[in-house]
């Protein structure tokens, strides 16, 4: 069986906690997925979390809702064993530490341009015109501003109007929440080794590392000019329901550097399905807690 010609883009998501945001994060990904199909995008996505259920077969039913008939290779998910947070608590998946499990997905990710997007985000008219017209290049970072948008019943929004409206407008995010929306190719991702993998450096956002990381390195920043969207149930006691003021930006200069084996490079992968694999624990896949050579001032790489 020959493998499927690689696609245009590589969509890479993660998973925090199913039972709090899996409806979420699942119509997002169906929207955007829907979005990209009618664009004529070729695409992959990739679902990465950190799972002690990952054999579990109702996960395999929540993963196959999220796009129809993913197993024609249009969806993956990749559930990692949780013992790599005991084994590397610097790196751990949990405490805000999850820029490791995008890494996974880059790594593995088949795609020409690589997009790692924050859980329950929508891509904006604008953005996908722009990605369905292939309008992006190589070795230029992308990002864009994140607005939440407020739903009666969002599922039932079939496409972009309904994230336009100022009415429902209750939040903005600026670009220094790069968490939300960071478009590069693939080459230049596995040049940058990806996030880094620690979960505090200075008490930076691991995202604001590598967009700092990057231009250091020649590798420049372009606004998409255009939102992406996060939508809340108006019948929801969200907190998030607030106007959110531009976060300021890092003026550190300090970078890390990953290790060869990021993104869990060297962990067994399982199939456990058409769509489903999992990486199984394995000490030769962490890599050493302490190492002082990959922490610089923004060293060239």
């Amino acid at each position: 069986m020959t493998n499927p010609p690689a696609p245009f883009l590589s969509l890479v998501s993660i998973v925090r906690k199913r039972t709090e945001s899996g409806d979420v994060l699942r119509d997002a990904l169906s929207f955007n997925h829907e979005q990209l199909a009618a664009r004529g995008v070729p695409h992959e996505i990739l679902l990465v979390e950190s799972t002690g259920h990952g054999t579990d077969p109702s996960s395999v039913d929540w993963v196959d809702r999220i796009v129809p008939n993913g197993r024609d290779g249009i969806l993956t998910q990749f559930a990692i064993d949780p013992r790599y947070d005991d084994a590397s608590p610097m790196c751990a998946t949990r405490n805000g530490g999850e820029f490791i499990l995008n890494n996974v997905g880059i790594r593995r990710a088949r795609g020409s341009f690589v997009l790692c997007l924050g859980p329950g985000i929508c891509l904006g008219r604008r953005v996908l015109d722009k990605i369905g017209s292939a309008r992006i290049e190589s070795g230029v970072l992308y990002r864009a501003p994140r607005v939440d948008v407020r739903q009666d019943n969002w599922r039932d929004s079939q496409g972009c109007d309904a994230f336009e409206e100022p009415r429902r407008v209750i939040g903005h995010f600026g670009l220094a929440d790069a968490a939300d929306f960071i478009l590069l190719d693939r080459a230049s991702f596995h040049e940058l080794r990806g996030f880094a993998e620690l979960y505090t450096l200075n008490g930076r956002p691991m995202g604001q590392e590598l967009v700092t990381r990057a231009s250091a390195n020649g590798w420049p920043t372009e606004s998409f000019g255009a939102p992406v969207y996060r939508a809340f149930d108006a019948s929801s006691d969200t907190p998030g329901w607030r106007t959110v003021e531009r976060a300021p930006g890092s003026r550190s200069r300090v970078a890390y550097l990953n290790p060869d084996s990021w993104g869990l490079a060297a962990a067994p992968e399982r199939r456990l399905g058409p769509h489903r694999i999992w990486l199984d624990f394995d000490w030769s896949a962490v890599a050493r807690l302490v190492d002082f050579s990959r922490v610089s001032q923004m060293a060239r790489i």
